[in-house]
């Protein structure tokens, strides 16, 4: 039963509101009618609302369907309105038609009142979405413009010629118009004749590459002032992929720039930073390096005492202080390296500096106070501070106190501090990376040990030098039976070509020192896998190719998935490119050649809920016996097949015995259906039959994921196929009814 139809009748006939009543019931229309006989009962009834349906005769004793339908159209407008009439002729029909009625139904051939009523709300549903989609593109397309226009970047659009078809508030303020004026015009109405053809021929750059470009160029704006402006220019195309210009966003950037200037002339202090460089390259082991730039930061700064702590890291329970240089007479403050616990003065002193790209200030006269404790305890006045960040290990701390009084630091000092401050990160990079790498040598051959992949490494003479274990995993033989011997020496059966091919590629990596790499497929002790092999040139301080690494990576799930991939892909192009049961049959074709069955067929489900086959294996059809076959298969006709299984369970089924068929049916020895299934409803299958062996949960899941691809789809498909029916029908009987009205109107006697 289908949602309560709410009909308005107006008929002064009880007898025909009777027989209108009894069609749309026995049509299956769930409706609860009001009959209105006068104009007053009209009237009313439309005013109380919930009207879904009108339903007028045209002449009434004391009212007519006309003067109906245009009170309908003040009062309630939109609702369908249907003529249902005995004494309507054609031109009155049309006319009613013209005004707004939605159909005309003769009370003679009651027939197509409940098609003419349910199209009729379907229609009206229909305009109902497009509005309420129109009125939610119209927001979409305010909150957009709304958008653009609160952005402080100039945004515009130009078309294919340059030439300027919309743009945002900062633009109309950047070039003194207002956008209805800049519309239409080009960049040689508002810039000099060298500028504007330097502007074109960016943009023309960026719609025939068909790529964005971003460029920084000097303009002078409507106040005179030369602005620096970071443009990036992308083009945009519409829903075909044509080309319709370009998309612009401006940024002034002329302030940043300026402020890379006065940073580059703070490092006028070169006389500074080239003793800093001196001290990080004149030491032999990190503590040497750590003191020297500490002892220079002192003579730099004459400040009272210079310092690094690790870590910088408020949520660290300890810290410690791996070197701290100082004046004779404010002497270290802590023995160094000893760990302290972390205290709540310290830990926001550290969150402050990490929130920070630039060193912070700390006492009288800067935002922040001195954390009273560690001041009293380490006797200073006022200290300079910031995070510097090794490219390994956390980051540390680097500050400098002053001692003897209170001191303001300019912001030169603070400049040279922080390029001191990454230099000295920089540093810290290089002799961590060295005191790590003697222990990373260590950790390597532990690493090369336990990794995944198979390394080998090749001389000169292509001669295996050294194996990790994983070899003995992939290959069951210890790695010591492959040492100092090239691969055309290891006689493993069915590997003489693979090999030969190899020790090739390994040959071209010593002569041209490049590395090089190919997929192969190697039989490995579990089966066949398929490897990723990378041959990586070793050199040394010369450039001269020393050794060859080779890794082999496991890639055979990866492969699988590609594969699994490359099929999806494949069904949705079937889907878009194949008409009719050809779609059918080439997604059939996949699905057998994945499953090695040799029969199978596709089928779905129509209007009736009868399944259709629209294609299956031709060898089936022309063995099968069975007298009257068909494609189409009623719901009745189902039994307990396999099919009616996977469709009334929703659920795949697969047999590997033998299924009961009707006399004269092809054998079936073993059988795997699928359901495809959207929105909570089948609405097709597919099935596949008599493969040599055995099918299992495997090929059911493996099916089952290219069921969910299809599902979408094919349902989209049939509501195309059924709709485009529907029309066709609809349009036959138009044409029949005309024809049968003509046909009445040349048999009437001439007044």
């Amino acid at each position: 039963m289908g949602p309560l139809i709410q009909i308005l009748h107006l008929e002064d006939n009880p007898n025909d509101a009777e027989l209108v009543q009894a069609t749309l019931t026995e049509a299956g229309l769930y409706c609860r009618i009001t009959l209105a006989r006068t104009r007053d009962e009209f009237e009313r009834a439309l005013g109380s609302g919930g009207t879904d349906i009108i339903l007028a005769d045209y002449r009434l004793p004391t009212f007519d369907g006309m003067s109906a339908l245009r009170l309908a159209d003040k009062l309630q407008p939109g609702i369908p309105f249907i003529f249902v009439s005995g004494t309507m002729g054609e031109e009155t029909a049309i006319e009613a038609l013209t005004r707004g009625a939605t159909d005309y139904v003769l009370k003679r051939n009651l027939s197509r009142l409940a098609p003419a009523v349910r199209r009729a709300l379907q229609e009206v549903k229909y305009q109902r979405e497009c509005k309420r989609t129109q009125e939610k593109l119209e927001k979409d397309r305010s909150l957009l413009r709304c958008l653009i226009d609160s952005a402080s970047d100039l945004i515009f659009i130009k078309d294919q010629d340059s030439i300027y078809r919309a743009c945002n508030k900062a633009s109309e303020e950047f070039i003194g118009m207002p956008e209805s004026e800049q519309i239409g015009k080009t960049d040689f109405d508002f810039f000099d004749r060298e500028k504007a053809e330097k502007i074109r021929k960016a943009d023309q750059q960026v719609i025939e590459e068909g790529k964005s470009l971003r460029v920084e160029e000097w303009v002078t704006g409507r106040d005179g002032r030369r602005l620096l402006m970071d443009t990036i220019k992308t083009p945009y195309y519409d829903l075909d992929g044509n080309s319709l210009g370009l998309v612009g966003i401006g940024r002034d950037i002329t302030e940043r720039e300026l402020l890379e200037k006065d940073r580059l002339a703070h490092l006028r202090f070169f006389k500074s930073m080239d003793r800093i460089n001196r001290a990080i390259q004149g030491a032999e082991d990190l503590e040497q390096m750590m003191s020297d730039v500490l002892d220079t930061v002192l003579s730099i700064f004459e400040c009272d005492r210079a310092y690094l702590l690790s870590p910088c890291d408020p949520d660290s329970p300890t810290w410690y202080c791996p070197m701290e240089r100082n004046k004779p007479e404010y002497p270290g403050s802590l023995e160094l390296n000893l760990k302290v616990p972390m205290d709540p003065q310290v830990s926001e002193t550290l969150r402050i500096l990490l929130a920070s790209d630039d060193p912070v200030a700390f006492g009288p006269g800067t935002p922040y106070a001195l954390p009273e404790d560690v001041s009293i305890q380490f006797d200073f006045k006022c200290f300079l501070a910031m995070a510097i960040f090794p490219k390994s290990g956390s980051p540390w701390q680097f500050g400098i106190h002053q001692c003897s009084y209170v001191r303001i630091w300019t912001p030169e000092e603070k400049m040279l501090f922080r390029e001191i401050g990454r230099r000295l990160a920089d540093g810290l990079t290089s002799f961590l990376a060295y005191r790590d790498r003697l222990n990373a040598e260590t950790n390597l051959r532990t690493l090369l040990e336990n990794i995944p992949a198979c390394i080998t490494r090749f001389d000169e003479n292509f001669r295996i030098v050294y194996m990790n274990r994983a070899v003995e995993k992939f290959f069951g033989e210890p790695v010591e039976k492959f040492m100092g011997r090239r691969l055309i020496e290891i006689g493993q059966p069915g590997s003489d070509t693979l090999n030969k091919k190899l020790e090739s590629m390994i040959r071209g990596v010593f002569a041209e020192g490049v590395a090089n790499r190919t997929e192969e497929i190697w039989k490995a002790v579990d089966g066949i896998r398929v490897f990723d092999i990378l041959h990586v040139p070793e050199m040394n301080e010369e450039g001269k190719v020393t050794s060859v690494l080779g890794i082999a990576s496991d890639i055979t799930d990866r492969k699988k998935a590609e594969d699994a991939l490359a099929l999806k892909n494949r069904i949705n192009e079937i889907f878009l490119t194949f008409p009719g049961r050809e779609m059918y049959w080439e997604v059939l074709q996949v699905i057998l050649g994945l499953t090695q069955s040799p029969y199978g067929y596709f089928g779905y489900l129509d209007e009736e809920g009868a399944l259709v086959v629209p294609t299956l294996t031709r060898e089936v059809w022309e063995k099968c016996q069975v007298p009257g076959k068909s494609i189409v298969f009623p719901r009745d006709t189902w039994g307990n097949t396999l099919w009616y299984k996977v469709i009334t369970k929703k659920k795949s089924v697969y047999s590997n015995a033998p299924l009961p068929v009707s006399e004269g049916h092809i054998i079936i020895k073993r059988a795997l259906g699928i359901p495809m299934i959207y929105q909570g409803e089948v609405i097709g299958h597919f099935l596949v039959a008599n493969r040599e062996t055995d099918y299992d949960d495997r090929d059911k899941e493996m099916l089952e994921g290219i069921a969910d691809l299809i599902s979408p789809v094919l349902y989209s498909r049939l509501q195309t196929e059924r709709q485009e029916n529907l029309r066709k029908r609809s349009e036959t009987e138009i044409k029949h009814l005309k024809n049968h009205l003509a046909n009445i109107i040349d048999s009437m006697p001439a007044m």
